[in-house]
């Protein structure tokens, strides 16, 4: 008897429970009857930024002038030799060319030219050994042999803080034809106007100019 008691109570809470729900309610007005409250689900997305990383870059310095030091690139097709006026030894060497190396060399004792020791020279580059070789100046105009007896010897001098590497043309035999003729105008240097009697002018003379570079083929500069 006293189960069956329970069992009524527990169906009739139950139900009570059903017929009240477990949502809010609204009354919908005298005519009747509840009506459930909608939920809304609302989504929030908050948005998200990728950082981003700026990683600084440095540019590898070109080969530059050196105070008190004559500069020449030279390509890696070419290599100067001792021929008549020697080749001393570059002071330093900058190897960040990609097609050379730049090389900085002391300044001669004398201005003049001259074959009797202390040899001087940075060393020659002849037409018989590189036919078309070419010279070219600080201002971008480039110089090749006219002939196979010409041969370029290049004397650093550095007078008042202003340094260059000369070139000095010779001949084979002392021929005074050898020249060195410019590959875009009619400029031309040659033996005979550097020459003063049998001896050299200096090379501060205006018969001389000063090289940047030299190459046995290439007119190039430093790339780097």
């Amino acid at each position: 008897m006293v189960r069956h008691f329970f069992t009524l109570v527990f169906y009739c809470l139950l139900h009570i429970y059903l017929t009240n729900g477990c949502l809010p309610t609204n009354e919908a007005g005298r005519g009747g009857g509840e009506v459930p409250i909608p939920t809304t689900r609302i989504s929030i997305t908050t948005p998200t930024t990728t950082p981003t990383t700026t990683l600084a870059t440095t540019t590898e310095p070109r080969c530059t002038n050196r105070t008190n030091l004559a500069y020449l690139f030279e390509h890696d097709d070419v290599e100067l030799a001792m021929e008549t006026y020697g080749a001393v030894d570059s002071t330093n060497e900058c190897l960040l060319c990609d097609n050379g190396r730049v090389r900085y060399y002391a300044s001669a004792a004398n201005e003049t030219p001259h074959s009797t020791t202390p040899l001087e020279s940075a060393g020659s580059v002849s037409a018989r050994t590189c036919p078309n070789f070419c010279v070219c100046d600080w201002n971008g105009e480039c110089y090749r042999p006219i002939n196979s007896e010409t041969i370029a010897t290049f004397w650093p001098y550095c007078n008042d803080g202003v340094c260059g590497m000369y070139v000095y043309v010779t001949g084979m035999n002392d021929d005074p034809g050898a020249a060195l003729r410019s590959t875009t105008t009619s400029k031309t240097y040659t033996a005979g106007a550097q020459a003063n009697g049998m001896e050299a002018k200096p090379v501060t003379d205006s018969s001389y100019f000063s090289a940047k570079s030299i190459g046995c083929y290439t007119c190039d500069q430093c790339t780097a």
